[in-house]
């Protein structure tokens, strides 16, 4: 009889343990309305199409990726897989890609050019558009 209360409570410990611990994981909301992933619908007809600050693409099996807003909150600090994106609206970012010729970056819609494979590159950008 104990034994089973003992195992029945070390489950719930566990269950609790583990929801907590994934509530501090969560990107926070601001920070999931600034980050949408690339191929979300069009506005519709009559609107025009509102270009992303930062487009990023992981181009490898794997894309650990940084970008935050300056002296801010941090937007995505993980790893992408192949061929997944994240594009970004703040009007400044910071970033930080441990192989920059791992991925393919858009500012304001237009491709940077990046470094040499292995290369870990920092850089910031801002938007230049509405």
């Amino acid at each position: 009889m104990r034994r089973g209360i003992l195992i029945a409570a070390v489950v719930v410990a566990a269950v609790v343990t583990t929801f907590f611990f994934l509530q501090d994981y969560r990107p926070s909301p601001r920070a999931k309305a600034r980050e949408t992933p690339t191929g979300s619908p069009t506005p519709s007809a009559g609107r025009s199409a509102r270009v992303p600050t930062l487009t990023i693409r992981c181009d490898l099996s794997r894309c650990p990726v940084f970008v935050r807003e300056p002296g801010g909150e941090v937007l995505i600090d993980r790893d992408l897989s192949k061929n997944e994106s994240k594009s970004f609206f703040s009007k400044e970012l910071d970033v930080v890609l441990d192989d920059a010729s791992a991925v393919t970056v858009t500012e304001n819609g237009k491709r940077r050019e990046l470094a040499h494979h292995g290369e870990r590159q920092a850089f910031s950008v801002r938007r230049t558009g509405p």
